[in-house]
């Protein structure tokens, strides 16, 4: 399957640039013509395997969808509803595909992995179960707190590193400036008295000297590192 970039105008009569798969170009008109909508103009983007959608789209998809199953509507009239719902491109014309799909015949798993936009392979497979047990709902439900507890470990992780990550720069900075600054001026000031920092040390002890303070500064780093997310 090839991944095409169209402009249409959708069943609201917004103006769009979505991501579409298809054999042919020559095929989109008639694809988004059974969806109502109308093909302004196509390219082919170079990409068959389409984009990873975002996590942030995933959670809102499977929480927008899983509130509908849960007010006691069928799947159709669900998918039917969140086309109206979604206000992000990528989410509406998930849902618009599953629309067409799903009066087509097409199962819900089969219509998301052949979507333009990746879903994760794990959660293509729950989805499945789900639709087999009929419990697409509960799945629906799981997967939404699974994967809100995701996002907030990630959000976390990354704010967890940013105090580290500056602590490594402050220190890698330190010991460049005392390489190039601080231990020049010493090495002037020992000079003075008739030795310098190479001739007592010898170029062996410059170079040890050198290690360990790139030691110490990463060792500050680490700690820095586990101290901060022991706090958290």
């Amino acid at each position: 399957m090839l991944t095409y970039s169209c402009r249409i105008i959708d069943t609201l009569g917004d103006i769009q640039t979505i991501l579409e798969q298809g054999e042919r170009q020559e095929d989109l008109d008639k694809l988004f013509l059974d969806r109502g909508m109308t093909l302004l103009s196509s390219k082919r983007t170079g990409d068959n395997k389409g984009i990873k959608l975002k996590l942030d789209n995933i959670i809102e998809f499977t929480q927008t969808l899983s509130l509908l199953l849960d007010s006691n509507l069928s799947l159709k009239d669900a998918i039917k509803i969140s086309t109206t719902t979604f206000k992000k491109t990528a989410l509406r014309a998930i849902s618009q595909s599953l629309a067409v799909g799903l009066n087509r015949g097409d199962s819900f798993k089969s219509i998301l992995q052949n979507s333009a936009y990746g879903f994760p392979p794990v959660y293509l497979g729950l989805i499945e179960v789900g639709e087999k047990t009929g419990k697409l709902n509960l799945v629906l439900r799981q997967l939404s707190r699974y994967l809100e507890r995701d996002k907030k470990f990630n959000d976390k992780l990354k704010g967890a590193m940013i105090y580290p990550i500056f602590i490594l720069i402050i220190s890698l900075l330190f010991s460049i400036v005392f390489i190039l600054v601080i231990l020049p001026q010493f090495n002037s000031m020992l000079s003075s008295f008739g030795g310098g920092v190479t001739d007592i040390l010898g170029r062996r002890g410059r170079i040890f000297t050198h290690i360990i303070i790139i030691f110490i500064s990463i060792l500050i780093s680490i700690s820095a590192l586990f101290l901060y997310v022991n706090i958290l």
